[in-house]
């Protein structure tokens, strides 16, 4: 096969920390994928027409070395900014919180998040087509269809824009009907207000909801870095606005919410002119929309419409259950432990995500030792994040929030151990669910998330009375360890067809790495006990995750992925050295 290649977009110099890379010769196209992973030679300045993601010539035949080196691109971008993404949503989080409870004060941030849990059963209303356009999109790429790829989008913006304008005129008037004192459990005083908060809300999900097909769209073509870095920008400015709201109607609710509501929308009307800019694939031509393809995104849709329903009574519905239960006083304590987690789960999940059109992509062509290959390194990275800051939330969990919210909140110990384990399961369920998305197999997902969906809410409701907040966290941990376990059985040898199985050994190592370290934290939060809050954090913290690190360094990080990082440490080291 002729040596063929192009330059590839600005976007994507060595500036933004890819860098270029070197294809050789035809004898080394085989390696590319090394190359891509662990080289950053000086002077390379081009990529194989195939490893671009654009349309080869006719006449050439892709190999699949230059796709999985694309692909390992594409996600490890995804990680990089889909990280600072995080951080920087982290730290809003962190900011966000103790502003809304300055502004707001205890009970009324309790009512608003459980308004909050109560108005994302509105994102059901997204009906599951941000997923069914992903996997289409994916699809399209894995063969080379850009005309079905038009037609998805035009497709899903004209159906996203009729749920929008029916969700309008007939759910928002019901809102007025709704007995909000008895889900919220609170006084018939205060539903006016509550009313309005959660008008404002629904229309936050409901008006932007046509935008959402571009993010989708750029989710399809492994291009979530971009929305990442958008992502990152648009945080900030939502957090300033948010700010200006708290300090110029500071300890008025209405008025706090419509600042919030503003930045939402703002955000994905500028994120829909970013998608179209970033890659015009993606522009909407509704003359291509197609009622045919309209049936077929709705079966996929549908089974992603449940999975949602499920993660719904899974994430969101635990503070409305406890506002119902126990007044929305109780809910802080809850809210606040679950923010902590709910971060160290979105950065531990990040990998995982990063592959999921990659997986469609990688099926399409039959590649499956790549899929194989990425989901090791997926899991085992996912998994061994999540064990560090599950052993670090339990036990030093009451201490970042007492820094974090002086005097405000004091979780149980219980409580944090719970939240850890669920941290642990929910890691290996969006593990598995990304790999069987990317797959198609949505309806072993959608099941095992209604299984477990359904469990925490049913659970929830019976033990709240019983056993308080934490009986919320209880049913939280018993139902996601049933659906990890579901998951992770399937995806074995049998079940798979002998193509797929999961790193047990590597998932067992990461499991012991957490189990000393956990018991040095231990240790050390006895010996340090009468050090100053803030000093026993940093100490023992710090010391507990470098026990973990070393542990995972030299027992689940296998010997060539060791040479390999060292490697690349060394060749960037001497990339930015004087000489």
């Amino acid at each position: 096969m002729p040596h063929v290649s192009i330059r590839l977009p600005a976007r994507l110099d060595s500036r933004s920390g890819i860098g270029w890379f070197a294809l050789w010769s035809a004898k080394n196209r085989d390696r590319i994928e090394e190359r891509l992973l662990n080289v950053d030679g000086p002077g390379a300045q081009e990529l194989p027409a195939e490893a671009s993601g654009l349309t080869p010539k006719p006449g050439l035949t892709p190999r699949p070395a230059a796709r999985s080196a694309r692909r390992f691109q594409l996600a490890r971008l995804a990680v990089a900014f889909g990280g600072l993404d995080r951080g920087i949503s982290a730290v809003v989080s962190l900011i966000r919180v103790p502003l809304l409870i300055w502004g707001l004060e205890l009970y009324q941030y309790g009512l608003y998040m459980a308004i909050l849990g109560l108005v994302a059963a509105a994102n059901l209303l997204d009906f599951g087509l941000h997923f069914g356009v992903v996997n289409n999109v994916a699809s399209a790429r894995g063969n080379d269809d850009e005309k079905s790829i038009r037609q998805t989008i035009a497709t899903a913006f004209l159906i996203y824009s009729a749920i929008a304008a029916t969700c309008v005129v007939l759910i928002l008037p019901a809102v007025w009907l709704a007995p909000l004192h008895v889900l919220l459990g609170i006084g018939l005083d205060q539903v006016p207000q509550a009313r309005h908060v959660v008008l404002l809300a629904m229309a936050s999900l409901l008006l932007p909801l046509p935008l959402k097909v571009f993010a989708a769209g750029l989710d399809g073509f492994q291009k979530q870095y971009t929305v990442s870095i958008y992502r990152s920008f648009s945080s900030l400015f939502q957090l300033a606005l948010l700010a200006c709201g708290v300090v110029l109607f500071r300890g008025q609710l209405v008025a706090v919410v419509t600042a919030t509501v503003v930045g939402e929308l703002v955000h994905w009307i500028v994120l829909a002119f970013y998608a179209v800019k970033r890659q015009p694939e993606l522009a909407l031509h509704l003359g291509a929309a197609s009622r045919s393809l309209a049936p077929v995104l709705f079966s996929t849709s549908l089974m992603f419409l449940v999975t949602n329903l499920a993660n719904l009574f899974k994430f969101t519905l635990g503070s409305s259950i406890i506002s119902h239960g126990m007044g929305p006083a109780a809910v802080p304590v809850f809210s606040v432990s679950m923010a902590l987690f709910m971060t160290a789960y979105s950065i531990a999940s990040l990998v995982s995500a990063s592959f999921w059109p990659a997986f469609g992509e990688a099926a399409a062509r039959g590649e499956w030792q790549w899929i194989q290959r990425a989901f090791d390194l997926s899991a085992k990275t996912a998994i061994g994040v999540s064990a560090l800051f599950a052993v670090l939330g339990a036990l030093f969990g009451d201490m970042v929030i007492a820094v974090w919210i002086p005097r405000q909140i004091e979780p149980s110990a219980t409580l944090l151990a719970l939240l850890a384990i669920w941290l642990l399961t929910q890691t290996a369920v969006h593990a598995c669910n990304n790999l069987l998305a990317g797959l198609n197999r949505i309806h072993l997902v959608m099941q095992v998330t209604l299984i477990e969906g359904l469990s925490v809410f049913g659970l929830s409701l019976w033990l709240v009375g019983r056993l308080g907040v934490e009986g919320v966290a209880t049913a939280m941990v018993a139902s996601g360890l049933v659906a990890a376990s579901l998951l992770l059985l399937y995806v074995a040898p049998k079940k798979a067809g002998k193509r797929l199985y999961v790193p047990w050994g590597a998932l067992s190592r990461i499991g012991f790495c957490g189990l000393v370290a956990g018991a040095v934290g231990v240790m050390l939060r006895r010996v340090l006990i009468d050090l100053q809050p803030v000093v026993l954090l940093i100490v023992g913290a710090g010391l507990t995750a470098a026990t973990f690190a070393g542990l995972a360094w030299w027992l689940a990080i296998l010997p060539d992925e060791r040479d390999r990082l060292r490697s690349w440490v060394r060749q960037q080291l001497l990339r930015r050295s004087p000489g």
